[in-house]
């Protein structure tokens, strides 16, 4: 395998290497050639019909180095097109690497066959996958995962040999693992349950040790996992881990990292706070899929499988498999819990559970204890509580209206006042300054803006009309009027357990403690309008304590975190060895 001139190994076409070689020449003279001259140059080329390389000419200018690669990389995203891929370097000698051929390429390196020739060994050598292209920050993220795996010593990790630069080229260098990854046994289904939770046990114990250093790997998926001999679980691709060190982040805050299919519900909020936690989900995920044979989340494309990952909760692996332990279910389904506090706390806290699998133990997963913790967990979801976090006030306001209404009309019963005077006009200023507060609050609107506001205002709506409906059946029969107040409390019933599924669960139970305010009503009809504004209010109340502690606890999280433009990066596969 002959050995090319390291400035020769990305060609370029035509009469752009003359051109080329007059701006080497012009380079090494004392005038060398400014940076819009190069551009000037490339720009003469393009126009000739030619196709000439960006990487040549960041390797030949190396004085406009960094401007080089910034002017390509905005000038390919203003066209709309992705950078040109870099040449193999298959042939080429990095170090003392002689590349042998082309294992993988992925979204953020390609991966290499390669000889170490000083001690005659087999390796493989990740490389940038932007070439000399890449960026600063690609760049750090890339040394990144080099200098976070060289921290870790663990058999199930893959190990660090060697870290470098070539030609503009960043590379590191790693055992060469000859066996499948872990999505050949997804797609098979080849191992039993058992095997199954021994395979993420092993992974799971070598993602704690990572855990135990600050390093979080945030893109645990079939593929990052190789399979060595005697069937053992390597982790690789540490190239979105996350590393604390010195007491700050290396990765970007606002960025949307990792595979969706295995992707836990903060990440693919970008959340700020991703932790091990997010771990713990992709294993449960991983383990998952090595039981049913598809990942929990699935969709035709990214926004899809995005959308379930936020919005939907998995389905136990025992709905595509019944004959699947009822513990192990449980251990996976406890590892993919939405909140990730109800989440093991650590790749151990999952590998000790798993074991105890294994060895016919009791698991803590599903027993009485979990099941309330998970009950009350339950009851404190919330659907869209960022959208309706900024109600917190305005709920305040209108329950006092309505608590202050029904406690008139209490009075005004209390002294003989007119039905007209009792009823219709309380609650006739009621609906008046309710809409006005609404249309205050919301700046001149009162119909939905959001995709989160259309179910609620849709319950409300066919609870204020379904109310106006029983008014008028009121007016046009001899029906008492404080036959009102127990069938209002039960169409509010409705409306809050309605509203559960679409904002914070705990409404089911305010929902409840209207039904159950019915029969009291019809007991004790004098008092009904104050047990059902007073009841107002207090279900008013709990929704907005609920959202102004959520609001505090968001404001409180991002307090003192530096905030940058949001990024989705591509869902390439990684390197599969």
């Amino acid at each position: 395998m002959s050995q090319q001139d390291p400035s020769d190994d990305v060609p370029v076409s035509g009469s752009a290497e003359g051109s080329l070689e007059t701006g080497d020449k012009a380079g090494e003279a004392s005038d060398a050639p400014s940076f819009d001259s190069v551009l000037t140059r490339y720009f003469d080329q393009v126009d000739g019909g030619q196709d000439p390389d960006p990487a040549t000419f960041v390797k030949q200018y190396p004085q406009h180095q960094a401007e080089l690669r910034s002017f390509f990389r905005n000038h390919f995203w203003m066209a709309g097109e992705e950078l040109p891929e870099p040449a193999s370097l298959c042939g080429q000698t990095i170090g003392s690497y002689q590349v042998i051929s082309e294992l993988a390429r992925g979204g953020m390196g390609v991966v290499y066959r390669a000889k170490q020739n000083e001690l005659h060994r087999d390796v493989a050598i990740k490389v940038i996958s932007t070439g000399v292209l890449a960026g600063d920050e690609e760049r750090q993220r890339f040394r990144q995962e080099a200098e976070a795996v060289a921290k870790l010593d663990h058999p199930g990790i893959i190990a660090i040999y060697d870290i470098g630069q070539w030609n503009g080229h960043e590379y590191y260098s790693m055992p060469l693992i000859e066996g499948p990854s872990l999505n050949q046994f997804v797609g098979d289904l080849s191992l039993s349950q058992e095997d199954a939770a021994r395979m993420v046990r092993d992974i799971a114990r070598a993602v704690g040790q990572a855990h135990q250093v600050g390093i979080v790997h945030r893109d645990l998926k079939p593929e990052n996992v190789l399979i060595k001999e005697n069937d053992c679980p390597v982790v690789v691709d540490f190239g979105l881990a996350k590393w604390q060190r010195d007491g700050a982040t290396l990765t970007r805050t606002g960025q949307l990292l990792g595979t969706p299919h295995y992707m836990s519900p903060e990440q693919a909020r970008a959340a700020d706070d991703v932790g091990a936690s997010a771990d713990i989900y992709s294993l449960g995920a991983i383990l998952f899929a090595l039981l049913t044979g598809v990942p929990p989340h699935q969709g035709e494309n990214t926004a899809e499988i995005l959308n379930s990952v936020l919005c939907d909760d998995p389905f136990p692996p025992r709905s595509h498999d019944p004959g699947i332990a009822r513990d192990l279910d449980a251990i996976c389904m406890q590892a993919m819990s939405r909140e990730p506090e109800r989440r093991y706390q650590s790749g151990t806290e999952l590998a000790d559970e798993l074991d105890r699998f294994l060895d016919g133990e009791p698991v803590s997963a599903g027993n009485r204890k979990n099941l309330f913790r998970n009950l009350a967990s339950a009851f404190n979801k919330d659907t869209h509580g960022k959208q309706f976090q900024p109600w917190h006030t305005t709920l305040m306001i209108l329950g006092s209206i309505i608590f202050a209404t029904h406690l008139t009309i209490f009075g005004l019963i209390q002294l003989g006042a007119p039905h007209v005077l009792a009823y219709w006009v309380p609650r006739a200023l009621m609906f008046l300054s309710i809409a006005g507060t609404i249309y205050h609050v919301r700046g001149g609107t009162i119909s939905p803006r959001r995709n989160a506001e259309r179910p609620v205002w849709s319950i409300w709506i066919g609870y204020l009309s379904a109310l106006a409906v029983i008014n008028v059946l009121i007016m046009i029969s001899d029906v008492p009027q404080v036959t009102m107040f127990p069938l209002a409390c039960a169409l509010s019933g409705f409306a809050f357990i309605a509203m559960a599924g679409h904002i914070w669960a705990g409404s089911a139970l305010i929902g409840v403690v209207f039904f159950l305010m019915s029969p009291l009503a019809i007991w004790y009809p004098e008092f009904s309008p104050l047990m059902f504004g007073s009841l107002y209010f207090f279900a008013t109340f709990a929704l907005s304590r609920h959202y102004r502690r959520a609001s505090r606890k968001a404001a409180l999280s991002t307090m003192g975190t530096p905030r940058s433009s949001a990024k989705v990066d591509n869902y390439a596969v990684t390197p599969k060895q």
